[in-house]
């Protein structure tokens, strides 16, 4: 009876010691899982900076102090969208790969039929 006993505990506390492991690793896979979808994101709203909306809102606002303190957040953040420019996303990387190798290839096509060309007129 009392290896019985033991037996039960050992499998008990073994299946705690699974369970916890299982959770930690879903959270550790839930977090990778988060952070792959944040670089694959392109459909957030990241056209336009808060201070561009700031600035919106302070020119809008009928308060007369505002209306100049709103042109220059406005203006600032507008430098500050040129000077930055948008976020760039994986997907990106890889269209602007493909681009390139296309025109690598269209390249050494049309290198390729110029050459022979100019063979042929030698």
């Amino acid at each position: 009876m009392r290896n019985k006993y033991d037996y039960i505990l050992t499998v008990a506390n073994e299946l705690q010691i699974t369970s916890e492991e299982t959770h930690d690793l879903l959270k550790m896979f839930i977090e990778e899982l988060q952070e792959t979808r944040d670089l694959y994101a392109v459909d957030k709203d990241t056209s336009h900076s808060p201070l561009l909306k700031l600035g919106i809102t302070l020119l809008i606002l009928p308060d007369p102090i505002s209306t100049p303190i709103g042109a220059g957040v406005l203006l600032f953040g507008l430098t500050q969208e040129k000077l930055v420019g948008p976020p760039i996303y994986i997907k990106d990387i890889y269209e602007k790969f493909n681009q390139n190798m296309q025109e690598l290839l269209n390249n050494s096509d049309s290198f390729k039929t110029s050459s022979i060309t100019a063979a042929s007129k030698s």
